[in-house]
């Protein structure tokens, strides 16, 4: 009863990470129609204060993370962020002002940051050193999520759209109230021992201690994931803009050229859960092979965004080139970046919510860099944006990482036995 509890409770949070990746992606695909609705441009500085305001949103929700999901009734905590997302897409249809756009992309993005963080800090909770495999297969459903959701593109009317996301994170909170009732069954209450066991060692500001020595590895990670989301987000938000003004491929091949933008990220992240379950994850080789991973997935990703930035404008193959090698190599720069925090890191509920601190910060302010550079630059200038958000800083970080993983031990050994 107690394993069957504990599977169907990973599965679980593995949804509600799903639909924090259907959030981020739907609201790039409804987002010309609000701002339709609300009579603002879809891109510029106006645009850019919107997606400032939900950026503030989603750095809240995710400093609030360790002490929301505090130990105390978590999963339906979980399930009322939800229920709360699900109302917002409910109600896109009376959003029509301004002031309405921004309370409603702030409340979206506390929604779609409270599951992200929610999910991160109960997965490493509830598995302890086991979670690897379910941190990996987390990103996996995400992307198959953001694969659904980039099918809203062809769904017509806002109405429609907001039903139909409405419906998704209702169902996954029922699953999460399901799983806690079928929790209570069970006589070892085992998990309250790991969340006991997981408590960070000394008092703190929210549950966050703000230093870094011991956490070096957490904060360059967290770097690394801020980088490549703020990229991977300005295309989810932008590239029916950029479409639209370059003219680069049709609108309607856009909307299929992002649903495989989706697949192949989804496809290339499903071969680093195979290589969990499969593979030897006790060996240092293991940690070392994930940090090497993730430097040549920034170099290879760097060079398909620069074919699209430096290719000629009126062929339409060096963005369908640059766009898709670009989300071969950016798939499984998040599953290697959360598995090697759990793995080397001081295993703490903020070191879960350290990485998707970077993640929320990178979706958040991803799309405001872009208007910011499309005023000075215009809206052809996105792969350049996207170029530079996973080059320098992100590959500097892992030069970082390297270091001090070879510094602690970890090459040959490992980090947070080591640290113990």
């Amino acid at each position: 009863m107690a394993q069957v509890s504990k599977i169907g409770r990973g599965c679980s949070y593995a949804l509600a990470m799903g639909i924090s990746g259907w959030l981020v992606v739907s609201a790039g695909v409804m987002y010309p129609s609000l701002a339709s609705n609300a009579h603002i441009p879809s891109t510029g500085s106006i645009s850019g204060l919107i997606f400032l305001t939900r950026a503030g949103a989603m750095v809240l929700a995710s400093f609030l993370g360790p002490s929301m999901f505090s130990g105390f009734e978590d999963d339906l905590k979980l399930a009322a962020v939800l229920l709360l997302a699900s109302a917002l897409f409910l109600a896109t249809t009376f959003v029509t002002e301004l002031l309405a756009l921004h309370l409603w992309f702030a409340a979206a993005g506390f929604a779609y940051a409270a599951t992200d963080v929610g999910t991160q800090i109960l997965t490493r909770r509830k598995f302890g050193e086991g979670a690897d495999p379910w941190l990996a297969f987390n990103l996996v459903v995400f992307s198959v999520f953001c694969v659904a959701a980039s099918t809203l593109y062809f769904l017509p009317g806002l109405w429609l759209q907001g039903l139909v996301s409405a419906i998704l994170p209702a169902g996954v909170a029922l699953c999460l109230v399901a799983v806690r009732l079928l929790s209570v069954c069970e006589p070892d209450r085992l998990e309250e021992k790991e969340e006991k066991a997981q408590k960070n060692p000394s008092p703190s500001l929210l549950g966050w201690e703000f230093k870094w020595e011991g956490l070096e590895i957490d904060w360059l990670l967290m770097v690394v994931i801020f980088w490549a989301t703020a990229g991977q987000v300005a295309i989810g938000m932008y590239t029916y803009v950029y479409v639209a003004e370059t003219g680069q491929v049709s609108e309607e091949e856009a909307g299929w050229l992002m649903f495989a933008f989706w697949c192949t990220i989804a496809l290339s992240r499903l071969v680093i859960f195979f290589q969990q379950v499969l593979g030897d994850r006790s060996s240092s080789a293991s940690s070392i092979t994930l940090i090497r991973a993730v430097g040549v997935c920034l170099a290879l990703g760097s060079a398909f965004s620069l074919v699209w930035a430096l290719g000629p404008r009126d062929s339409p193959w060096s963005m369908r080139v640059g766009l898709l090698g670009y989300a071969i190599f950016f798939g499984p720069i998040y599953s290697c970046a959360f598995i090697l925090s759990n793995r080397l890191g001081a295993r703490t509920d903020q070191t879960a919510a350290m990485g998707v601190l970077g993640l929320n910060l990178g979706a958040g302010f991803g799309p405001f860099i872009y208007a910011a550079m499309s005023e000075v630059a215009g809206p052809a200038s996105l792969p350049s944006v996207v170029f530079g958000c996973l080059s320098v800083f992100p590959g500097l970080a892992m030069l970082g990482v390297w270091h001090y993983a070879s510094k602690d031990g970890v090459i040959p050994g490992d980090y947070h036995t080591v640290k113990q």
